[in-house]
């Protein structure tokens, strides 16, 4: 799948104009929101990124993340594993 693809795919699912789960963010979510998590998840070595629902829920796990770093989330254990430099940039 293509970045822009999968973009397109997660923004339907929480994106503020219309996504099935857009509440998820407070119905603000922002795409840059959406295109930094896509970089931070494919920093994800552990895990082959093929842009399907797994990908998708990690990339919204890393935006919780972004938005409040002292959260747990679902996909904890790959967030865990993003590059430190990668995580010290995004303060996550």
């Amino acid at each position: 799948m293509k970045i822009e693809e999968f973009k397109d795919y997660v923004w339907s699912f929480y994106g503020e104009d219309g996504g099935i789960y857009k509440d998820f963010f407070n119905n603000n979510l922002k795409i840059q929101e959406v295109e930094k998590a896509i970089e931070i998840r494919l920093a994800i070595t552990d895990l082959v990124f093929v842009g399907d629902s797994i990908d998708r829920e990690i990339v919204r796990d890393i935006i919780f993340k972004l938005r409040n770093p002292a959260l747990h989330v679902e996909y904890e254990h790959h967030i865990e594993s993003i590059p430190e430099q990668i995580r010290n940039k995004y303060k996550i």
